[in-house]
């Protein structure tokens, strides 16, 4: 999956096929494959016919690197739970590739004070 900075990301996944849970929430851990850092967040389902897909907007912003990803998807009946151990079970995971620019600038600033000896 490719996610690209700066447009709006709505993904379609097919997690409803294999949830067990009937008033289901589903958290996303996602993976930087580059520093192995983690975030967490609980996706809003926005599909019309939950049966047959579910559809979600990725929030780019959240991705601080540009890169390789991984993401799990866990069901679970809490809406605000971000533990993946208190959660059921895993449903869908995958890989993702963020690109384009981000916003993220950053400046190496350095003072440096060169001793000269002379003999």
């Amino acid at each position: 999956m490719i996610l690209e900075r700066n447009i709006s990301n709505k993904k379609v996944f097919t997690l409803s096929e294999k949830t067990t849970l009937l008033n289901v929430f589903y958290l996303f851990e996602i993976t930087c494959t580059q520093d192995l850092s983690k975030f967490y967040f609980i996706g809003s389902d926005l599909s019309t016919n939950k049966i047959r897909y579910n559809e979600f907007l990725l929030d780019v912003s959240l991705f601080v690197l540009n890169g390789s990803y991984t993401y799990k998807i866990y069901e679970q009946a809490s809406n605000t739970n971000l533990d993946v151990l208190l959660t059921g079970a895993l449903i869908e995971n995958g890989r993702i590739k963020v690109i384009g620019e981000t916003n993220n600038i950053s400046v190496f600033e350095s003072t440096q004070t060169i001793k000269v000896f002379n003999d």
